[in-house]
């Protein structure tokens, strides 16, 4: 019986077109009709994750090579779903410098969509920017992207640094990233 309220749960998590106030309320209302602790943990966790801040906003970044027209790496972090860094060579990568250390929970990859592409890819997370730790590794990936994108917990304390090292695209050379975000804890 508690089918219906979780699937209209998890289509109001999935419009990225509903602000996130707009999705909190309304998960907040469903979620009192959800009677099923089972079913109501993990959508708990989701309005949680609502009120998160993405770190990576407007920050410093570079890419290991030029970029593509003007599809300049700044585009990675402006937080606009329909902009994106992209780069003709491969492996390439992307990085995020959040300015200090910082403490965070999850690092978010949301490549280009166009319903075929496939990505492969890993993340790492360094204090120093010497020292590496992987955190996501998608290199055998071959399932489509997703508007949703990817997300990676992360089990260090901090991080200062976040790289992204595109290593394949499966519709061509390029190599593009439209959201690169580190949401705090």
């Amino acid at each position: 019986r508690q089918e219906p309220i979780a699937q209209t749960i998890l289509s109001i998590c999935k419009r990225q077109v509903v602000p996130p106030a707009l999705q909190k309320a309304e998960l907040q209302a469903a979620l009192k009709s959800l009677h099923d602790d089972a079913l109501r943990t993990p959508f708990k966790e989701m309005l949680a994750s609502l009120g998160q801040q993405n770190l990576a906003l407007g920050k410093k970044v570079t890419s290991s090579h030029p970029w593509q027209g003007n599809l300049r790496p700044e585009l990675a972090v402006d937080g606009k779903p329909d902009t994106y860094w992209s780069c003709a060579f491969s492996p390439a990568w992307i990085q995020v410098d959040l300015t200090a250390p910082t403490p965070a929970s999850r690092i978010k990859v949301v490549n280009y969509v166009d319903g075929t592409r496939s990505y492969q890819y890993k993340v790492e997370v360094s204090t120093d920017g010497r020292a590496w730790t992987c955190v996501g590794d998608m290199s055998a990936n071959t399932a489509p992207a997703t508007k949703e994108g990817a997300t990676f917990t992360l089990q260090a304390a901090a991080a200062r640094y976040v790289r992204v090292t595109m290593l394949k695209n499966s519709a061509n050379p390029g190599l593009s990233s439209t959201n690169l975000g580190n949401d705090s804890i």
